[in-house]
Formats: structure tokens, sequence, C-alpha cells
């Protein structure tokens, strides 16, 4: 994180975007794991990203609803 933020990687996707702010953090014993849950949340809505961000469990499941078979949370 604090090689990004100084610009070390100028090739880096992050570098325009500087300074970064480390929201969330999760430990892998398991490199391949590590990366199949970083495409999973790649792939999830911004609300459900703040969910998890805010730590509000509750929410991960109701916005992992099929939105065409239970409609939209309100």
């Amino acid at each position: 994180m604090l090689a990004h933020n100084m610009g070390k990687y100028p090739n880096c996707y992050t570098f325009d975007k500087r300074p970064l702010e480390l929201v969330f953090c999760q430990s892998f014993q398991d490199f391949d794991q590590a990366m199949l849950w970083e495409k999973k949340i790649k792939g999830w809505s911004r609300k459900k990203k703040l969910a998890l961000i805010e730590e509000r469990w509750e929410d991960l499941q109701k916005y992992s609803k099929n939105y065409a078979q239970y409609g939209k949370p309100k």
C-alpha cells in the first residue's frame, strides 16, 4: 500500500488514483484462494461491496439475491 501511495509503480492501475485508502483486508493461507476471493468481489455491485466494508453482514445476503426472482431490495 505504501509503495502504491508513493508512486513506486508508475505503470500500475492505481498510480493515477492516489492517495489510496485501505478499506477492507482479508488474510489467506493460499494465494489461489486470495485470487478467487478478489475476482469474486470485483463482480459484486457497489452496494454489496459497501456492505462488506461496513460489516453489514445481513445486507450481503440481501444484495446477493437474484433480482429477476426476488425483485430489487428497497
